[in-house]
């Protein structure tokens, strides 16, 4: 019996990267927004290309984030050549993957190849968001890759300084692809420094490494008077939306929802026991948003926005919104108990995209289902009873999701 989920486990591998490649070759655009951002990274890439680095105008910088993605190709790519500008990203993205089933080989110890993880880590290619920044050379693949490479090296069994000092430096790396990926940092800032012995040599080492890593940074805010690139800046200072965290919550939930899920089945007794305080709080909490207007445009906001926008803002489709929000917020708590690195994540996130004008699906895909997979109790998933019932159901979620992803932005676009 094991035998034969393995050997399923390994044809949905095949069809996973098949379709990877297959979007590659046929201009998959399954986020509706790689054709216009290729447009402007492309650009960028020009830019870099085309002058020393000390004298670029960075008035034509079109991009938010510190420019490591293109300091880096500037000198692996030939100019001229998009094909292989896509070529690269999508190489670099596929190296995730493997990455990431190694990261977490090392996590927990795993002496053996395990297919129930590689199919698990394999997921993230069902992002719609991430093929389509693999498939269009965007900026965001390049701080999975950091991510994963950092968490590598903090996992890696030999417990050498150097590795920890490679792990600072790859997500000091990450913050260089995207500010908001300070939260990254600071996680493994908590998790290498020793807080029983702060003066220790090994303390010392590792807030020296994290202080000469970013130091780099203070050019870049110099130079642009600001903590994104002049093209970036809004005049106006930015004002806090509630409504933000409403769609963060919604969007956080896809993804949080198969291990919430899981959760709730193996734990079925509990949620019995509080059913009635849950749809109590449930109420109370669709209650208190229901009136609270909706900021919204044609881009942003996350699939239950969209659906709620999409049908003419119906009430049902606000109340599914708002559930949506709720069972995010309920995730939250839950996969956060006594995890303080999840909650630095997701603390971080909900606070500092409060105050953007537009909160877009791509911030948190698949970076909240990286983060889980890396830094939550997430053993049970791959290896325990059951974990192919998780699995299964996974890959038929996010492959549902993409599918959706690929025919709102081809049919039902607003």
């Amino acid at each position: 019996m094991y035998s034969k989920y393995n050997k399923l486990c390994f044809f949905f591998l095949i069809l996973i990267f098949f379709s990877f490649f297959l979007g590659f070759y046929f201009h998959e655009d399954s986020s509706g927004g790689g054709k216009i951002d290729f447009i402007h990274i492309y650009k960028n890439f020009i830019l870099f290309k085309t002058s020393l680095f000390l004298e670029i105008n960075w008035a034509l910088y079109e991009s938010s984030s510190l420019p490591i993605y293109y300091l880096l190709i500037k000198y692996l790519i030939p100019l001229n050549n998009v094909f292989i500008f896509k070529l690269f990203n999508l190489i670099f993205s596929l190296s995730v993957v493997f990455i990431l089933y190694f990261t977490i080989k090392f996590k927990y110890n795993l002496k053996i190849h395990n297919i129930n993880l590689l199919l698990i880590s394999s997921l993230i290619l069902l992002s719609p968001y991430f093929r389509t920044s693999a498939f269009y050379g965007l900026e965001e693949n390049i701080c999975y890759l950091f991510l994963t490479i950092s968490a590598f090296f903090y996992y890696y069994p030999k417990k050498s300084l150097i590795f920890k000092v490679l792990s600072i430096f790859f997500a000091c790396l990450c913050f260089y692809g995207r500010q908001y990926y300070a939260f990254f940092t600071i996680i493994i800032f908590f998790l290498l420094i020793d807080l029983n012995k702060i003066f220790s040599n090994k303390n010392i080492i590792i807030i020296i490494s994290f202080f000469i890593f970013l130091i780099p940074s203070l050019y870049f805010f110099n130079a642009w008077q600001g903590f994104t690139s002049p093209a970036a800046q809004i005049e106006r200072a930015p004002k806090f939306q509630i409504d933000n965290i409403l769609k963060m919550l919604s969007i956080i939930s896809i993804y949080i929802f198969p291990f919430f899920l899981f959760y709730i089945k193996k734990n079925y007794k509990l949620l019995i026991k509080y059913f009635l305080i849950l749809i109590l709080l449930w109420v109370l909490f669709l209650l208190f948003f229901f009136n609270l207007p909706l900021i919204h445009q044609n881009i942003g906001g996350g699939a239950f926005l969209k659906l709620y926008i999409i049908y003419n803002q119906s009430l049902l489709l606000k109340v599914l919104f708002l559930t949506s929000a709720f069972i995010g917020l309920l995730s939250i708590v839950q996969i956060c108990y006594k995890n303080y690195i999840l909650i630095i994540y997701f603390v971080t996130m909900l606070f500092l995209f409060s105050f953007v004008d537009i909160v877009f699906q791509e911030y948190f895909d698949p970076l909240t289902y990286l983060i889980i997979l890396l830094f939550a109790d997430t053993k049970k998933y791959f290896l325990e009873d059951n974990a192919n019932k998780f699995s299964m159901f996974s890959l038929f979620y996010f492959f549902i999701f993409l599918v959706s992803s690929i025919i709102y932005h081809n049919a039902y676009k607003v």
